[in-house]
């Protein structure tokens, strides 16, 4: 049973109540098309305290269906670390759409662990900056979840492209004024 009480009256973006069966329908909709997709795993991030959800499926699929990520126009690009998926990319994306309110910014992001046969693919789906931004805390527990293993038995490890800097990360000075 999926408790959802906590949600339930939180102030909607027009500020009328969450109802339990808007929740429980956010809920059932999340999984109802993943028999048609080839995850090994899905989940609803829940980035917010209201009814807003994100799904994140995670793949693992064949290291030739990987396309080459640095090639995506407007793409951005980081060196990804997981304590047992090893060393991967975190591809994120910005799309503008517009129709006729006007024009809507929507970003995605993609963590990608490979190596020469197999890659490991965290997708969480387009959204609202607020959204995504929300989400990534748990996107990072979520990469250092996952162990994955070989038919030989062998851990599965990613490596960094060959095409990808590994900027690391600007060292944060104390203020000595």
């Amino acid at each position: 049973m999926v408790q959802v009480n906590g949600l339930v009256g939180v102030p909607r973006w027009d500020g009328s109540a969450t109802p339990e069966e808007m929740l429980r329908g956010i809920l059932e909709y999340g999984v109802q098309d993943e028999p048609a997709l080839p995850s090994v795993a899905t989940f609803q991030v829940w980035p917010l305290p209201g009814p807003a959800v994100l799904t994140c499926r995670v793949c693992l699929v064949d290291g030739g269906s990987v396309p080459d990520f640095t090639e995506v126009a407007g793409a951005a690009i980081h060196v990804v670390e997981s304590k047992e998926l090893g060393t991967g990319i975190q591809f994120s994306t910005k799309h503008v759409v517009e129709d006729a309110g006007g024009e809507v910014t929507l970003h995605s992001v993609d963590l990608i662990f490979a190596d020469d046969d197999a890659a490991m693919v965290f997708s969480l789906e387009q959204s609202f900056p607020a959204l995504i931004a929300g989400a990534m805390p748990g996107l990072d527990v979520l990469k250092n979840a996952f162990r994955v293993f070989r038919p030989d038995g062998g851990k599965f490890v990613g490596r960094t492209p060959a095409n990808v800097l590994n900027e690391k990360p600007w060292e944060l000075v104390e203020d000595a004024r």
